[in-house]
């Protein structure tokens, strides 16, 4: 089950519970509230386990070691264009 559902249905649960606990009926109240309990726990635990588990990625980002990019070439008559050596059967 997403988060997203679980959330979805602890809401659902949880609005009906207040709407039998205005109609006074405090049984039905209970046993929706218990109902929605379950799910906010689920969509909670959920959460936080994405959470951790976006921290953790992000910590592993900053702490690998960040290798520079290769220096332009300086030399000027080289600039501007790669050197490609001739094709191995060509040499003398």
């Amino acid at each position: 089950m997403s988060k997203s559902k679980a959330l979805a249905y602890s809401i659902i649960a949880f609005g009906l519970a207040f709407l039998f606990l205005y109609w006074q009926l405090n049984s039905c109240f209970f046993v929706f509230l218990l109902i929605s309990l379950p799910f906010a726990v689920i969509a909670a635990l959920k959460y936080r386990r994405d959470w951790r588990l976006t921290a953790e990625a992000e910590q592993a980002r900053l702490s690998q070691p960040h290798t520079p990019a290769l220096p332009m070439m300086t030399n000027k008559s080289t600039q501007g264009r790669l050197f490609v050596p001739p094709p191995i059967d060509r040499r003398s």
